[in-house]
């Protein structure tokens, strides 16, 4: 199994769930496919997408939600789609 970390792409705070919604954008064990958003990054006053980058199973989210994050920070782990 490969496993590879989704890094926050600036200084933030880290966001699973939007603000005006309950369900978060990913949750583990779910599939994703690059591309999607997986959660926010709330700089300043603006929401920025975090995107998986490749195909994959999100396994944990690293940061806490609402959490101070630091550019490269690690937010998700996912494992990497199998080639079928």
């Amino acid at each position: 199994m490969v496993s590879f970390d989704i890094p926050a792409p600036s200084v933030g705070i880290f966001h699973g769930t939007h603000p005006l919604q309950t369900a978060p954008l990913a949750e583990p064990g779910q599939r994703v496919t690059a591309g999607d958003a997986v959660a926010l990054l709330q700089i300043g006053s603006l929401l920025v997408h975090v995107v998986a980058p490749q195909d994959g199973t999100l396994l944990e989210v690293l940061a806490e939600d609402g959490a101070a994050v630091g550019y490269g920070t690690a937010l998700m782990r996912f494992r990497e789609s199998e080639n079928e």
